[in-house]
């Protein structure tokens, strides 16, 4: 799949990659953003650790998660862990509510391990949706821009 979304990619002729998510699509942006070489990554509380043990510390079990570890068994990996070992690292933007502890447990968690990781805490925000509160706070086209501009 990985060599698929790479020759897709080059086919594009696209100069910069950049990806994106939001909750469970955090995740897929964060690995396929180190996959294929993102010039930067933007993910909204998204998680960046699928390994159950972490996951069930936090109560951040939910069926979209269980849903999404018997459809692909054996990738629930620490991507903090990916993003360390990698040579190549895209700039890593992880968006989520200040008062929401298993998003900013995840964001936290890969900061401390991988150097061009910049979290933005939506202060006074405990909603894990956190582009609502960015769109109400008009903080969302910035927030591009930054992700553009990296």
């Amino acid at each position: 799949m990985d060599k698929i979304n790479q020759r897709i990619a080059a086919e594009l002729g696209g100069r910069r990659i950049y990806t994106f998510g939001v909750s469970h699509g955090g995740y897929p942006a964060l690995y396929y953003g180190l996959v294929l070489g993102a010039a930067a990554v933007l993910s909204l509380g998204g998680k960046t650790d699928l390994r159950p043990d972490l996951n069930h510390s936090l109560g951040a079990i939910t069926p979209t998660y269980l849903n999404f570890l018997k459809q692909v068994p054996g990738n629930a990996e620490d991507l903090g862990e990916s993003y360390a070992a990698a040579r190549y690292r895209p700039h890593v933007l992880l968006a989520f509510g200040a008062d929401n502890l298993p998003d900013r447990t995840h964001a936290e968690k890969m900061m401390a391990r991988v150097p061009n990781v910049e979290l933005i805490a939506v202060e006074g925000s405990a909603e894990h949706n956190v582009i609502d509160p960015l769109i109400r706070r008009r903080a969302f086209r910035g927030l591009l821009y930054r992700l553009l501009s990296a």
